[in-house]
């Protein structure tokens, strides 16, 4: 073997090594960057991710002190805290465009539905994910098997004067096979379906105390939101925005029927 077949076979040997290397020392990094750089592009608020641990050999991700602030008008401090994320994934699965995720517990959010005149907060930033989901172009999709939201905080903020804020529990949230059908899904509208799910539980768990005063609305379209998300879920997430794969799918089944 020549000395110029020698340096190619080894450059082609080191070089994925030399890339396991970096994802292992410095993936955290490049995960934290990220989050801040594009997730206010995404959800259209302030997104803050503290820390990231990110371990190749077990493939598990440790997310901490991730709070997604509020859309202008609105004043409590945040709309959701996370501060502690867990993400375990298939490792090789980085190295390809599908990546495999068994389970993310989201343990203890803190999450604040405030009410204001352009509706809840939560539900402006699930209308901007779904909004920054469509615009995305992303080569990379996500399965998750396993989503879990366990014992949240939750705040109700922004009651009309005159209102007592009452003690409102938020039911732990699970979610299956995201993405399971078909070739996964890009990971912005996965994004935009959690915060779905959450608004959804967030205002359903509102409209559920019964408080004198409050319009019935709330109740209604966290009720609608809920079957919209679990349609989705069960179809396909493009059903959730503005008309997916689904869609047109059932469109040329009816002319084909026709």
């Amino acid at each position: 073997m020549s000395n110029t077949l020698k340096i190619i076979v080894g450059a082609v040997v080191l070089i994925p090594i030399i890339l396991v290397m970096i994802i292992a020392t410095m993936g955290g990094k490049i995960v934290t960057e990220a989050v801040n750089r594009y997730g206010p592009d995404l959800l259209g608020v302030g997104i803050e991710l503290e820390d990231v641990s990110f371990s190749l050999l077990s493939g598990e991700i440790q997310l901490q002190g991730l709070t997604i602030r509020n859309p202008e008008g609105y004043s409590s401090d945040h709309a959701l805290k996370l501060d502690n994320v867990r993400v375990a994934l298939k490792p090789l699965s980085i190295f390809s465009d599908q990546i495999e995720i068994l389970d993310i517990v989201i343990e203890a959010p803190d999450v604040i539905l405030e009410l204001g005149e352009g509706g809840n907060n939560l539900r402006v930033i699930e209308a901007n994910a779904l909004a920054g989901a469509e615009r995305a172009e992303e080569s990379v999709t996500v399965i998750i098997d396993d989503l879990w939201i366990r014992n949240a905080s939750f705040t109700l903020a922004g009651l009309p004067a005159g209102l007592s804020t009452p003690e409102i529990k938020l039911p732990d949230i699970h979610l299956e096979d995201l993405g399971a059908e078909g070739e996964g899904v890009p990971l912005s509208e996965t994004v935009a379906v959690i915060l779905s799910t959450v608004t959804a539980t967030a205002m359903n768990a509102v409209g559920n105390a019964n408080i004198e005063g409050l319009a019935g609305d709330i109740i209604q379209g966290g009720s609608d939101l809920m079957e919209d998300v679990g349609s989705a879920i069960k179809k396909g997430l493009g059903s959730l925005f503005g008309g997916g794969k689904d869609d047109e799918g059932a469109e040329e089944e009816d002319e084909g029927g026709n």
